[in-house]
């Protein structure tokens, strides 16, 4: 399975607003633009640091290109109070989307 390092809009505690087409914005310079399209297979584990409560997510990896960085803008629209996201002149983001296949969480609902 690949491995990569993103980092996702939200906190853990106000919980997803959504599961499916949620996606995060995500620098091609990581090794998701390749390993994705190798193995499309991704896990992501959301742990609460005050009860040892999870949520895992399983599931499929799309990757897309976003050269006008249009993720990028919503999500700091939506959650950095409409503030400018820093310049990346030379960055080229992609679109990161878990299609889920499985959810798992503990202590079970």
């Amino acid at each position: 399975m690949s491995r990569a390092t993103a980092t996702l809009a939200g906190s853990a505690d106000s919980g997803p607003t959504r599961t499916s087409g949620s996606g995060c914005s995500h620098s091609t310079s990581a090794a998701t633009s390749t390993g994705g399209a190798r193995d499309p297979r991704v896990s992501l584990l959301v742990l609460s640091r005050t009860d040892g409560r999870y949520v895992e997510v399983r599931g499929r990896v799309e990757i897309t290109e976003d050269p006008e960085k249009t993720l990028l803008h919503k999500m700091y629209a939506k959650n950095m109070g409409g503030a400018t996201p820093p310049p990346e002149p030379e960055a080229q983001r992609l679109i990161v989307r878990i299609i889920p296949e499985k959810l798992y969480a503990f202590p079970p609902a």
